[in-house]
């Protein structure tokens, strides 16, 4: 049986045993409240007693207050609800109160829409380190009014209990530099639609995490991709050390080692020992980085990861299907909606081992079985050589169009070209698509496409643009039962010249049910 220890939670909140109130780490100056939903607040007082909750506007402001109390239950935790409201960009005031202890108040509150950000290094990369930073910061580009900031520190186990939470920020030069280029590129442009209605923009990612570290593991059980991960790193674990102790000490030593080589006092790249601290290990970051913020009331969910599930990549899309059930459960919200980046391009693997189209698959699969996940393709901007693009600002921008069309209900085209059904006669597929109003062909030749027969061997292939639809065909394959687009790791960007009136480019592909690669 697979011992779950590695299901660490840290939230100062929830272990303290002091007598003082105490509120959830999203709780500071600055935060936004999400707009036209019930709104939790949660924290931890002695049991039994009485806890008052008074949501306050400027005076004079002519808008009505909320006041609601709850009694502590006996694990010490209590929770209030607030009643939907509706946006301001005139501050607010929140005052919690028990008959014990001292007054908290927050100030300098708004209500807009608040998003959460998640997922590996990619969501996690600063926006000092992108593209067009320098000309942004110099032009004061990054002081918007009424967007306000929250990022996770990342907290990997116990050890980093003390790691300063910042709380919710201005976005200033100095307050956006070292947050979630994509996320902030994502909250300006919605800023910029809406106006008057402020944006409130929660970070919490981890760079080469698998999706399964951000899983709960008491939900996630019945995934069986999940359960065989968790009982890898249990194994793994249990076969270098008898003990706890003995691994905390290895652990310790790892962290001493890490520092050393990276200010080259050691030309040595320690490895990280599997265990119950380990920030990959199943469900770890979900206790440390994910539960202490539950349950905010948010918008949606904006999801880049996926880089590091690419050995697993057809299992992917259980993984990630679980994980949305799982968050969605978490923030109260059964049809949360959820944005994925699809995987761009990188030049890994090989050709024989095709493992990110592979996860773009799953990704797009996901979002077919799911009217509320939207995936979005970004096939253009990856880098051959580098994982980490650093044009993050149209990842942003494409996330925040997403938002617009299929969350807040504009009627613009949001979402580019994709499969919608293929027919084969005749020697010849013939593919048509959705979301392709204007569909336009940049250059002589369609790049791209591959063809195959019942032999499943794809070859390059012949795409034509007739009346709005492909016809795809080849000398070598007389009849065809499928065909791809895009199946690689690495997409130059050269290939992409099929985009809809809106710019957006023909989403990657496959019409065919063949065993892939790491399917199993």
């Amino acid at each position: 049986m697979m011992r779950r220890i590695w299901f660490v939670v840290f939230c100062a909140l929830a272990v303290s045993v002091s007598a003082a109130i105490k509120t959830g780490p999203l709780f500071t100056d600055n935060m936004v409240l999400q707009r036209g939903k019930p709104v939790v607040i949660w924290g931890t007082a002695e049991p039994g007693e009485k806890v008052m909750v008074e949501f306050a506007p400027s005076a004079g402001s002519g808008q009505a207050g909320q006041k609601k109390s709850a009694v502590t239950d006996s694990s010490r935790h209590w929770e209030i609800t607030l009643a939907p409201m509706p946006a301001s960009s005139s501050p607010w005031n929140m005052l919690i109160q028990s008959s014990n202890n001292p007054t908290i108040q927050y100030s300098n509150l708004l209500v807009g829409e608040v998003w959460f950000a998640g997922g590996q290094s990619n969501m996690r990369w600063a926006l000092w380190n992108t593209d067009g930073a320098a000309d942004l910061f110099q032009s004061g580009g990054a002081d918007i009014e009424g967007l306000r900031l929250f990022a996770m520190p990342e907290v990997m186990n116990e050890l980093d209990a003390d790691l300063p939470i910042k709380g919710w920020q201005k976005s200033t030069k100095e307050n956006a530099t070292d947050f979630s280029a994509v996320t902030w590129y994502f909250g300006r442009a919605l800023k910029e639609k809406f106006k008057d209605v402020p944006v409130g923009l929660i970070m919490s990612a981890r760079g080469g995490t698998p999706a399964e570290a951000w899983m709960d593991p008491a939900f996630s059980t019945d995934c069986k991709p999940f359960s065989e991960y968790a009982d890898w790193c249990d194994q793994e674990y249990r076969a270098k050390f008898d003990s706890f102790d003995s691994y905390k000490a290895a652990y310790i030593q790892y962290k001493a080692d890490w520092k050393a080589f990276v200010h080259k006092k050691s030309t040595k790249k320690p490895v990280e020992p599997m265990g119950p601290y380990h920030a990959h290990r199943a469900g770890g970051l979900y206790g440390t980085m994910i539960a202490p913020l539950l349950p905010y009331s948010v918008r949606g969910v904006l999801w880049y990861q996926g880089e590091s599930n690419m050995w697993r990549a057809y299992d992917y899309r259980d993984v990630l299907e679980t994980l949305v059930a799982n968050w969605r459960r978490d923030f109260k919200d059964p049809v949360l909606p959820f944005l994925v980046v699809q995987l761009p391009g990188f030049g890994c693997g090989g050709a024989e081992h095709l493992v990110w189209a592979v996860v773009r698959d799953s990704q797009a699969a996901v979002a077919k079985a799911d009217p509320n996940v939207g995936v979005i393709p970004i096939p253009v901007l990856g880098d051959q050589k580098d994982i980490h693009p650093r044009n993050k600002r149209p990842v942003g921008e494409r996330l925040a169009l997403y938002a617009r069309g299929a969350v807040y209900g504009e009627k613009i085209p949001f979402a580019g070209p994709s499969l919608e059904s293929v027919h084969f006669s005749g020697g010849k597929a013939v593919v048509s698509l959705k979301n392709a109003e204007g569909l336009e062909q940049k250059g002589d030749v369609i790049h791209g496409f591959t063809l195959a027969g019942t032999d499943e061997q794809f070859v390059p292939a012949v795409a034509e643009l007739k009346k709005g639809k492909l016809v795809i065909h080849s000398p070598e394959v007389n009849e065809p039962v499928a065909v791809r687009y895009l199946w690689s790791n690495w997409i130059d960007p050269a290939d992409v010249n099929l985009f809809n009136k809106a710019g957006l480019p023909l989403a990657p592909f496959r019409t065919d049910g063949f065993k892939v690669v790491t399917q199993k």
